[in-house]
């Protein structure tokens, strides 16, 4: 999650109270389905294995070696990523701060001299 799914972009959720047996087996199904599409295993495979582990994530952790998707080892940031990452560049805490790197900029160099002052009070 990061600040522009949260509080910059509007997104649908939708979540369903499923009571019945059927609903719930049908739900599951979708959902199998789904994964199964994107990882690029054929629903069966996706669904026994499941089956076997009883859990979803558990599923896809033992068949993880076939999938299209896989985990993405996080590297050193160099210099300019690290500036990125440190004035959280894209990453808007809502719409009023998409646009206004220069205020960002200034309210974090202010929370870190801020920091920084507390620091040397404590020595």
């Amino acid at each position: 999650m990061d600040n522009r799914s949260t509080g910059f972009d509007s997104e649908c959720d939708l979540s369903f109270r499923l009571e019945s047996a059927a609903n719930r087996a049908a739900a599951q199904g979708l959902r199998v389905r789904l994964v199964a599409h994107w990882l690029g295993w054929s629903p069966a495979l996706l669904d026994e294995a499941v089956a076997r582990t009883g859990r979803l994530g558990s599923a896809i952790d033992t068949l993880r070696g076939d999938a299209r998707l896989q985990p993405i080892e996080p590297r050193p940031l160099g210099l300019i990523a690290s500036f990125i990452a440190a004035f959280h560049i894209g990453d808007p805490v809502g719409p009023a701060d998409s646009f206004r790197l220069g205020l960002r900029c200034r309210r974090f160099a202010t929370e870190a001299a801020a920091a920084g002052s507390r620091e040397l009070d404590a020595v």
